[in-house]
């Protein structure tokens, strides 16, 4: 009996899901005349000139002649999500506006069936399931966003898709499902996800180490190593352009607003938020660069995987998660700030504020002493592992060194890794060496179980 209602238990949740999917973006299919407001200005004509392109000139969408008197169309960040994407073909059969329509509505559908998927690696519950489902890929959060029209974040639909992929491969050690996490993660980076590709990049990374650790086994961290290559490999075209874009023109963007806890809590919290509402003052923008409802349930549920998260996947998780709460607290909170404002405080108050230069140094040597202690460590864990997988472990070290020493970011140590060598700066040759050690040691292991 048991049996029978689980295998008609996951066919109910996906016509459920489905139902609510629809249910939340009915007010945008109730009228297919109308473009959209605020920001769906500019991401409908960015898509639009894809269509021109392609359709009117009988080219790629290079060049955009109606922007700031012309700028790179391909090569800007936000330019021509559609195409190099699985939408490409509806965008020049179909109306722009049914075009758009049928993104936002497949975006939701892909983020809930992954989010879906993802979770069934951790729970037998139908029930929890649907429940992640509808929370990471249907809150508050994404409601917003693409309501006003910030359509990059329709990209966040292929994040646990891309995880999905890499657990198989951290399971399996089959290179063909790290790969296709890689050509998602590319995916997401055409569509111009300029905050969920790095935000997927760092989750995938510490996700693998952590995994790697617990499991007491290399191929975790070997596996996300391909899979971030394989997305920077072929999503190049994009990211060379971007870059060659941004260097003529680059944007800086000061991000100083700040809240406090109780404005945190209701914007996860409080049910009655909508776009032009204001439950809580902010600092600046209107409540759609605020609001994040997930609600007292899903709030409750995240809690208790937290304390009660058992097994290697589930304490990596774990850890994730409270990264990524850490995170969060610290860009709406600025925890970095008071951190640093109270060291500077403190060390004016003792005396020893003119001794900082010294203080600094003396942090980046116990920097450099934990991080041989680390290496050392990994040394004897990885002493029965093959040759592939101890150069990649080099490799991963270097991109480690290169986060902590901009995380360090004191002055003197900001002018080194800045400092221009042929062209690039030098941290940036530091980090692509990190890259090239990781690909030539999955290259290996991939040659090595082929022998195997």
């Amino acid at each position: 009996m048991a049996a029978r209602w689980r295998i008609g238990a996951t066919p109910t949740a996906g016509v459920l899901l489905v139902a609510t999917t629809l249910v939340i973006l009915w007010p945008m299919l109730q009228d297919f005349s109308a473009y959209g407001f605020h920001d769906w200005d500019s991401s409908t004509a960015f898509r639009y000139l894809t269509v021109l392109s392609i359709n009117r000139y009988r080219e790629a969408p290079w060049w955009n002649p109606w922007l700031c008197g012309g700028y790179p169309g391909f090569g800007h960040h936000e330019g021509a999500s559609n195409f190099i994407s699985p939408y490409l073909p509806l965008y020049l059969l179909a109306d722009l506006r049914t075009a758009i329509r049928i993104e936002v509505l497949t975006s939701a559908l892909v983020g809930v069936a992954g989010t879906y998927v993802l979770a069934a690696r951790v729970t037998r519950s139908v029930a929890l399931r649907s429940l992640l489902a509808v929370a990471y890929a249907l809150n508050g959060r994404w409601a917003l966003q693409a309501a006003v029209g910030h359509a990059w974040h329709l990209q966040y639909a292929w994040l646990p898709w891309i995880l999905w992929s890499f657990d198989r491969a951290a399971e399996t050690g089959r290179l063909t499902n790290a790969v296709s996490g890689g050509a998602l993660l590319a995916l997401m980076v055409y569509g111009c996800g300029i905050y969920p590709g790095p935000h997927t990049v760092l989750v995938l990374g510490v996700y693998a180490v952590l995994l790697s650790a617990f499991t007491r086994r290399w191929r975790p961290s070997v596996m996300a190593g391909i899979t971030v290559i394989a997305g920077l490999g072929l999503s190049a075209p994009k990211l060379f352009a971007v870059a060659d874009a941004m260097q003529h023109t680059p944007t800086t963007i000061a991000s100083t607003e700040t809240i406090g806890l109780f404005e945190l809590l209701v914007m996860l919290l409080d049910p009655t938020q909508t776009y032009g509402s204001s439950p809580v003052p902010v600092p600046a923008y209107g409540w759609h660069e605020w609001g994040m409802y997930v609600g007292p349930a899903v709030a409750t549920c995240l809690t208790l995987g937290v304390l009660f998260a058992n097994g290697a996947r589930g304490n990596a998780l774990r850890l994730v998660g409270l990264l990524l709460l850490l995170l969060g607290f610290n860009k709406e909170l600025d925890l970095q700030s008071l951190l640093t404002e109270s060291g500077r405080t403190l060390a004016r108050a003792i005396g020893i504020y003119e001794q900082r230069r010294l203080l600094q140094g003396l942090f980046l040597l116990l920097l450099a002493a934990g991080a041989t202690l680390a290496i050392l460590r990994l040394t004897r864990m990885l002493h029965r592992s093959s040759a592939p997988a101890k150069t990649a472990a080099v490799g991963i070290a270097i991109l480690f060194a290169f986060i902590l020493l901009r995380a360090a970011s004191f002055h003197h140590i900001d002018e080194w890794v800045t400092a221009d060598v042929r062209g690039l700066r030098s941290g940036w040759w530091l980090e692509l060496v990190g890259i090239v050690v990781i690909a030539l040691s999955a290259l290996a292991y991939r040659a090595e179980s082929r022998r195997r």
